[in-house]
């Protein structure tokens, strides 16, 4: 008990030294841009944004740990630049399956459909491609802040279970709240973080993770559904539900659907399955 009480102050210190550098980082953002409203600015520059400033945060922290008190911990997940290169493309494949497998759900089963507004391929392209961009950067930073250190630590404890399970409850809380947010979109983060988590463990470490994040989002966005509760604005091509909210998701998105608890819990299996019968160190 006293090793996990000590372990938890520790990944606790380390989530406040990051936060400590994001404010360092915002305060010099305004330094340079001005002061601005982040809750007026468009959703997009809102993802780039948030994205920037945890990743390059993370990136501080890890270097000072390394650097100050020689911590291994936070260089774990990293596999070789050729791994992490086709463990990335792993990871999106299996991305693109499962958010695929919730939207065809939803449109069989939840009233889904795809409608076409005004505009053509161009303008689609011009808001989607930087969107993407800015998603990218995204996956990579809460990844990194959420399955990197954190979930290392943890599993020197606890156990690689025990600490995917208590990364993930952290990663729910810190995502709490959004246009449509109940009992089920809560469970459906959880286990969307379990997911990621597991992915973690593969050979493919972090980049395995975060390619499965990003396609997750980014599939999502392409087909002009809301993504956690919020629409980004994309022209041209719309996703609606018109069915029951547990089944559609509803105002939250294919994430708050009942096919979402279904897809993500077969391939949490799945993944486990995969982990047993291929130990990773």
């Amino acid at each position: 008990m006293k090793r996990f009480l000590f372990t938890l102050l520790q990944v606790i210190g380390y989530f406040a030294a990051v936060i400590f550098v994001i404010i360092l980082e915002v305060k010099l953002t305004k330094m340079i841009v001005g002061d601005v409203d982040i809750d007026t600015v468009d959703p997009m520059l809102q993802i780039l944004f948030l994205g920037f400033h945890i990743t390059i945060a993370v990136a501080v922290t890890n270097t000072v740990m390394t650097r100050v008190i020689k911590s291994k911990v936070v260089r774990e997940g990293w596999p070789g630049l050729r791994r992490s290169f086709r463990w990335f493309g792993i990871g999106i494949l299996v991305g693109l399956i499962m958010i695929g497998a919730v939207l065809g759900i939803i449109r069989l089963f939840g009233g889904g459909r795809f409608t076409l507004d005004s505009g053509g391929l161009s303008q689609y392209l011009e808001c989607v491609l930087p969107l993407l961009g800015c998603l990218l950067i995204a996956a990579l930073g809460e990844e990194w802040i959420f399955r990197g250190y954190p979930l290392s630590k943890f599993s020197q404890v606890v156990g690689r279970g025990w600490a995917n399970g208590l990364v993930a409850l952290i990663f729910t809380a810190a995502h709490w709240g959004g246009n449509g947010w109940n009992a089920l979109t809560a469970v459906n983060i959880l286990l969307f973080s379990m997911i990621n988590g597991a992915i973690r463990f593969t050979p493919g470490g972090i980049p395995a993770a975060w390619g499965f994040h990003f396609a997750w989002n980014s599939l999502q966005v392409i087909a002009g559904a809301p993504l956690t509760g919020d629409r980004l604005g994309v022209p041209v091509v719309q996703f609606a539900s018109e069915g029951p909210t547990w089944l559609s998701g509803g105002a939250f998105g294919p994430e708050g659907s009942v096919g979402t608890t279904a897809v993500t819990i077969f391939s949490l299996l799945v993944i486990s399955r995969y982990l047993k019968k291929n130990k990773h160190p």
